[in-house]
């Protein structure tokens, strides 16, 4: 029996969407700080 709306399985996964591309982002500026101390 699944109660009527968004499922409670939908909900976390659109949550941590954003969070994801945060750390993308955080992941490639990190490198791009290496790459710039190397140089």
């Amino acid at each position: 029996m699944t109660p009527p709306g968004p499922s409670p399985h939908v909900w976390p996964r659109a949550q941590l969407a954003p969070s994801d591309e945060m750390l993308r982002k955080r992941a490639l500026f990190m490198i791009l700080r290496r790459l710039d101390a190397r140089a």
